[in-house]
């Protein structure tokens, strides 16, 4: 009988996923799509499931396991008409797939040789207009069998603007290093948070006293979300201007005109809670005193105003805070606020949030 692998999606860039739950064992039937295990990121919990029927004839993780995407789940025996009607949607997924790949090979090998071609002419004319004697020799001076390609006008960029070509990945023909190239590691640099810094001259914690000594101790590990969630606060709280304001207003009207939304959307089942609309007032005051919707450069020299307004919601759960986000709070009105923020909040508190990617 035939045979196959089960295997951890591909999650992008969440690189930390630990094994919370195994759900089948050895012998076990499953069908397409029923649970195997469940897995926790940084922020959420999910099940993942079968890509085959069968027979379970082995289990490859265990509770607790660090796994990345790629990893085996189970290895499924696949028999009688499963087994056909996995091997037919192979075969119609793999034809699919072997003609896709065929037109964007030839897409691809159309547009690599015009733009070799233009790369080869750009390259042509920077080197004759770099050709002066003083030019070339700086050039072999600085050239080294096995080392970086760059043209002497992007060497003389790179110097510039205190650019090690040693870091620089060259996009041009056979590695060579352009101007573009060193354009993305200056921004690369931009963006280093200054937080980095701030955070590596956090002093060294103390060793906590014996406990023990005063009475009854117990040690309790912490979810993966609370063991996350602490480096994250520490930084915001050395990095991040803390700053608490208290004011009154009068919202008798408001609530008034809140109840009413929500005995009109009663049927629909959206629920308008004061968030929605203390949400949409923290958009309008961020639009008003765009400095306070900023970040400092780490140069210290300037700000950087943000136009856009991503609203976090702290929803309280029983493994810790979780922060889930309202993207593009400006762009939706009050109803698609209130429903954003009732699945986004009991998705948390279920601990199904999905992982930011």
């Amino acid at each position: 009988m035939a045979t196959e692998k089960v295997k951890i999606p591909d999650f992008g860039d969440v690189q930390e996923i630990t094994v919370v739950e195994v759900y089948v064992a050895e012998g076990d039937t499953v069908k397409m799509e029923d649970p195997l295990i469940a897995l926790e990121s940084e922020k959420a919990v999910m099940d993942i499931p079968s890509t085959a029927a069968g027979v379970v004839k082995e289990v490859y993780l265990k509770e607790e396991d660090s796994v990345e995407s790629g990893d085996d789940i189970v290895l499924v025996e696949v028999g009688g008409e499963e087994a056909e009607d996995q091997e037919e949607q192979k075969k119609e997924t793999g034809d699919e797939e072997r003609a896709e790949r065929k037109d964007q090979d030839k897409e691809e090998k159309a547009s690599e040789e015009a733009k070799g071609h233009e790369e080869k002419q750009k390259e042509k004319t920077a080197e004759d207009e770099e050709s002066a004697p003083r030019a070339k020799s700086a050039e072999r001076e600085e050239e080294k069998p096995g080392a970086y390609h760059a043209t002497p006008s992007v060497r003389a960029y790179a110097r510039e603007k205190e650019v090690d070509l040693d870091d620089v990945e060259g996009s041009g023909p056979k590695g060579r290093i352009l101007k573009e190239d060193v354009d993305k590691v200056l921004e690369e640099k931009k963006k280093e948070p200054a937080a980095k810094g701030a955070a590596a001259e956090l002093p060294q914690r103390k060793p906590l006293e014996d406990f023990s000594k005063y009475g009854e101790t117990e040690e309790v590990s912490l979810s993966r979300i609370k063991k996350k969630s602490g480096p994250h606060l520490l930084t915001s709280w050395v990095t991040i201007p803390h700053v608490s304001h208290f004011d009154e207003a009068d919202v008798t009207d408001l609530e008034a005109f809140r109840r009413q939304m929500n005995e009109e959307a009663r049927d629909e089942g959206t629920r308008y809670s004061p968030l929605v609309f203390i949400i949409k007032a923290v958009v309008a005051s961020l639009k008003a005193y765009p400095e306070v919707n900023s970040s400092l450069d780490p140069d210290g020299d300037k700000l950087i105003l943000k136009y856009f307004y991503n609203i976090g919601i702290a929803v309280d759960t029983e493994n810790g805070l979780v922060v889930p986000v309202i993207k593009d709070s400006d762009k939706k009105g009050m109803k698609e606020i209130a429903e954003e923020l009732q699945s986004l909040s009991k998705a948390a508190r279920e601990g199904q949030q999905r992982p930011l990617l």
